[in-house]
C-alpha cells in the first residue's frame, strides 16, 4: 500500500504529509525537534510514548510500575531478548513482569542507559 499526498509541511528537519482535517501539534509532530535517536528514545522513555512492556519494580510499599519498549530492550540486551523472543513466561505475557527485589531508581536508571546507549555517573547508593 502506497500513500500519495498533494501537499507537504516543512517543519525542520521533518517533512509531513498534509492530512485533510489534521493539524500538527507539539503532541503528534514532537519527533520533528529531536535531532537523533538517542533523543527520540530518552523522551519515549520518559513520557512513556508507546511503552509495549511493563515491569513492577521493588516490594510494597515501595513498589512501582516503569513502562519501557521491547524493541529498545531486546536489541542492546542478550537477557531482555531470551526472555521476549524466547520460552520464558515473559514472551506472551501481557502482564507486569514483577522484579521484586530490584530497587525503583536502580532499574529506572538501567532503562535510561539502554534507551540513552550512554552511561552516565551511576549512584552509589542504588
Amino acid at each position: 500500500m502506497s500513500l500519495c499526498f498533494r501537499e507537504y509541511y516543512v517543519h525542520q528537519y521533518s517533512i509531513l504529509p498534509v492530512l485533510d482535517n489534521f493539524q500538527y501539534t507539539a503532541d503528534y509532530a514532537w519527533q520533528t525537534d529531536m535531532k537523533t535517536v538517542q533523543d527520540a528514545n530518552k523522551k519515549m522513555l520518559h513520557q512513556e510514548i508507546a511503552t509495549d512492556v511493563a515491569f513492577m519494580v521493588g516490594r510494597r510499599p515501595n513498589q512501582e510500575l516503569i513502562r519501557a519498549h521491547k524493541y529498545i530492550l531486546i536489541s542492546r540486551s542478550p537477557v531482555f531478548c531470551a526472555m521476549f523472543q524466547g520460552d520464558m513466561k515473559e514472551a506472551h505475557s501481557e502482564e507486569a513482569i514483577e522484579v521484586p527485589d530490584g530497587k525503583p531508581v536502580a532499574f529506572r536508571e538501567l532503562l535510561r542507559q539502554v534507551h540513552d546507549e550512554v552511561a552516565g555517573e551511576v549512584n552509589s547508593k542504588i
